[in-house]
């Protein structure tokens, strides 16, 4: 479910009518470039390794890429076998 929510001083607060069924979870939340300090660069390319170790799952666990070259092997060989 998508819902807008506020961020005030440390505090996310949810619409009113929402009802939640438990009191603690993960959630994943967009902020708008202009409400980091740090710059959009570093947020990226901390999504992007993310996002990567989300992907690449069972290939990841237990290896530790030495180089980009690494990586993107791994990378090939998941998108080989999700094709195939």
């Amino acid at each position: 479910m998508r819902v807008t929510a506020f961020y005030d001083h440390g505090t996310l607060r949810l619409p009113r009518q929402l009802k939640l069924r438990r009191e603690s979870f993960q959630v994943v939340i967009e902020l708008p470039d202009e409400a980091l300090e740090i710059s959009s660069t570093e947020a990226v390319d901390n999504t992007i390794a993310d996002e990567l170790n989300a992907i690449l799952g069972k290939y990841r666990q237990g290896h530790t890429p030495q180089t980009v070259a690494d990586d993107k092997a791994a990378w090939h060989q998941h998108l080989a076998e999700k094709h195939s």
